[in-house]
């Protein structure tokens, strides 16, 4: 049938148009610029791996051999290439460099 397989394509089609996501431009960011304690810890799990894996290191690695250690030293350092994505309502997402961020104290 002609006429449900056009319905079902302009479902698709919206389907499609309300996945799209607004990154927010920095200046107009409403969420704190505080890492919470699961991001911190998703950071360095993440970063340790790609050290792990052989990804460039940017900090000096003087008695240092443990990637989580590398990984904490360049946080501590803001030298660490990741971002933090928070996803808001309204299909909107602010993307935070994790060097502009204030780590938690624990």
């Amino acid at each position: 049938n002609t006429s449900s397989f056009t319905k079902r394509m302009t479902q698709q089609n919206l389907l499609k148009e309300n996945s799209e996501v607004i990154i927010v431009d920095p200046t107009q960011r409403i969420t704190s610029e505080f890492m919470t304690d699961y991001e911190y810890c998703m950071v360095i799990g993440t970063r340790a791996t790609h050290i792990s894996q052989g990804s460039p290191i940017y900090v000096d690695t003087a008695g240092l051999s443990d990637p989580r250690d590398i990984a904490i030293r360049e946080l501590n350092e803001k030298k660490c290439p990741l971002s933090v994505s928070r996803k808001l309502p309204n299909r909107k997402i602010e993307i935070w460099e994790v060097n502009e961020m204030t780590k938690p104290m624990l």
